[in-house]
């Protein structure tokens, strides 16, 4: 037996180490929310899956009755917030500095809302066109004069200082099946925010002639008159939506299967440590009942996936030494099918950026999400309090948005190109079991480093039972 078990931990290895290094279409647990792209469902050691009374069991074989946990159940109360985030990258002062997170891909330029062909139909709107004719008056066909885009993003640039909250209620519900399968769903409801905590900010106040990027008193005024002093009538006519966000929903609901099983390394060599070789996968998917985000409303969020559903696979392994801790790894990919968009916004010039004064229908697909996460558990650390630490590196690839109706005017690849993040951060997870079914936890998640992603912190509370 032991002979087998050996056997089955190297090809385990060895299918693990080339599902990882070799691209494949398989699907983990993210989201395509850069608000929220890792929402914790519960405070147990993430990679529990039932199977505690087991590892007991080595511990204490004569007091096993041989009954497996069935099911448990988590409910949890949860808090989120952020008001920051960075750039995946950036030129002049903006490369790596935190943002307020509207600025995340480019703050809002006014002057570009005059850049680039008209799409097919369509007319610039009064207040643009008066600004137009005074910024660049004579000018035939498109505008495109790089010498007006300041670099570091103040001349011309609006930018809004936003809190990001979020709060709500999320369930975790794990059953085993059969022979180390069991079924997993997770889902939740939440009230979602973001809000402007001051007026709007008109850096062309405080663009300075004699920096680096360098500009005329005439055209600084005429920028301010035409342009910055008409955002709210420009927001209206383009029918773009500034009014703060805030809404109510169902999160995304996830079902998953999954497979694990405890294998005793040193079953057979009692000089050795006990250690528990524990080989898991789960495969699933997801669907977000609440309705897409409105390319209109310029603070709107998602609820989880926007409305894209999703299928995931993650594989990993944990290794429990039975006298001390136990620690372990896993690497999971998530593909997220298209869906149609009506009404989406999209640059027809390069330099735009946060504003863009047309849209389209579109076809988008969103890139795939793949992350990395390494985890420390001491069981009953101190009296019944378990601790658990998990790092996790997390990474968005580009999207593909095509469009319904093709119009040369339109360029999606600007959005493609930035569309890209990637954060880390730690979940740093408390439990103190009061009964031998029962038990209270917290879960604290906390960003390291962040790109083109909201700085958010999350506060979980939940109370578990098993059976």
């Amino acid at each position: 037996m032991m002979n087998q078990n050996k056997k089955f931990i190297r090809l385990f290895w060895i299918a693990l180490f080339g599902w990882y290094v070799i691209p494949t279409y398989v699907y983990a647990l993210t989201t395509l929310a850069k608000n929220d792209p890792f929402p914790v469902f519960n405070t147990y050691d993430p990679t529990n899956f039932l199977l505690t009374k087991e590892i007991e069991s080595y511990l204490d074989p004569e007091g096993y009755d041989g009954k497996p946990q069935f099911i448990g159940l988590s409910v949890g109360v949860f808090g989120q917030n952020a008001n920051r985030g960075r750039m995946y990258g950036g030129k002049g002062i903006l490369g790596g500095v935190p943002l307020n997170l509207t600025d995340l891909e480019g703050r809002p330029n006014m002057i570009t809302l005059l850049y680039g062909p008209l799409p097919a139909g369509a007319t610039l709107p009064p207040t643009l066109l008066a600004a137009r004719n005074a910024l660049f008056p004579g000018v035939v066909g498109p505008i495109n004069d790089p010498t007006l885009v300041d670099p570091d993003q103040l001349f011309g640039y609006f930018s809004f200082p936003t809190k990001y909250r979020k709060k709500g209620i999320r369930f975790d519900l794990s059953t085993n099946i059969y022979h180390g399968f069991g079924l997993k769903i997770e889902g939740g409801v939440a009230s979602l925010s973001q809000t402007m905590t001051c007026t709007p900010m008109n850096l062309t106040c405080i663009a300075q002639p004699d920096c680096p990027f360098s500009f005329t008193p005439l055209e600084q005024t005429n920028v301010q008159f035409f342009l910055m002093e008409q955002l709210k009538a420009i927001a209206a006519e383009i029918n773009l939506n500034l009014d703060n966000f805030q809404k109510t929903e169902f999160e995304e609901l996830r079902v998953s299967l999954y497979w694990r099983h405890i294998y005793d390394m040193n079953a057979d060599n009692q000089n050795w440590p006990d250690v528990l070789f524990i080989p898991y996968l789960t495969l699933g998917g997801s669907v977000s009942p609440s309705g897409h985000r409105n390319p209109n409303e310029f603070f709107a969020l998602p609820f989880g996936n926007n409305s894209h559903p999703a299928v995931f696979f993650k594989a990993g392994l944990d290794l429990n030494f039975l006298e001390s801790i136990e620690i372990g790894g896993e690497v999971g990919i998530t593909h997220f099918f298209s869906r149609n968009i009506c009404n989406f916004r999209v640059p027809n010039n390069p330099c735009q950026t946060g504003f863009f004064p047309f849209t389209t229908n579109v076809c988008y697909e969103p890139g795939q999400n793949w992350y990395f996460a390494a985890k420390m558990f001491a069981y009953h650390f101190l009296d019944r309090l378990s601790i658990w630490f998990q790092y996790v590196i997390e990474e968005h690839k580009e999207d593909r948005i095509k469009l319904n109706e093709p119009d040369p005017a339109f360029l999606p690849e600007v959005l493609e190109e930035r569309s890209r993040w990637k954060t880390k951060f730690a979940n740093i997870g408390f439990t103190y079991d009061i009964s031998p079914n029962v038990g209270l936890g917290f879960v604290w998640q906390t960003p390291f480093s962040s790109r083109n992603t909201f700085q958010s912190t999350t506060v979980l509370f939940s109370i578990y039972g098993t059976y």
